[in-house]
């Protein structure tokens, strides 16, 4: 399975919420991709809900990606992982991991997508575009950092932050093909017809 073939939602989830049930959902909804995010998790926990989300993704032939623990991407051999500016460098992940596995990075700025090109990543992603609940204590990109990214950097890129239906379309004026959510679509009452909505714009 190969990322960004097409236009793609990428579901990521977040401290606190019942992971199994929330990526079922996404996927039988329509998501392309899920990522296991959750700071809080003992690693026991952590491991566990992976086993099983890895089978969930499976099922649906889609890519299961880690956030921040190295330990037990390689241990599940999930399809890939993200990495934040605090955890290791891509490129000793990359060693790890090995090239087939999918890298993810997130980038702040246009300063951080330049850094990105060095990395060895598959993809970066954008943000937070805009204000986000579980980004609270980052500052929003602004629009000219933005366009320096899609103009100027060839890596392909993922936007992220405060995505919803509202703003979908500023999203897509970017430039931007592939976006992850997390906030709206945890609160989408009928998250099929939702993700339909998004991906009709993001096809345009």
């Amino acid at each position: 399975m190969t990322m960004f073939e097409s236009p793609t939602i990428y579901g990521v989830s977040d401290t606190g919420l019942d992971h199994l049930n929330y990526f079922r959902e996404l996927l039988l909804s329509g998501v392309d991709i899920i990522q296991l995010r959750d700071k809080d998790l003992t690693d026991r926990d952590f491991y566990n809900i992976a086993i099983a989300l890895k089978k969930i993704a499976a099922e649906f032939k889609k890519l299961f990606i880690i956030n921040d623990r190295v330990d037990i991407a390689l241990l599940l051999n999930s399809d890939g992982m993200h990495l934040g500016g605090d955890d290791l460098q891509p490129k000793e992940v990359r060693a790890v991991l090995g090239e087939e596995k999918i890298i993810g990075y997130s980038c702040h700025s246009y300063q951080d997508a330049l850094m990105a090109k060095d990395l060895n990543v598959d993809y970066i992603s954008v943000g937070p575009v805009f204000k986000s609940s579980t980004k609270k204590n980052l500052e929003i990109m602004g629009s000219d950092e933005i366009e320096l990214i899609v103009d100027n950097i060839s890596i392909p890129q993922v936007a992220i932050g405060g995505i919803d239906l509202e703003n979908i379309d500023e999203i897509k004026e970017y430039g931007f093909s592939n976006v992850a959510m997390i906030s709206s679509l945890q609160i989408a009452e009928d998250k099929k017809e939702y993700i339909n909505k998004i991906r009709k714009v993001i096809e345009k």
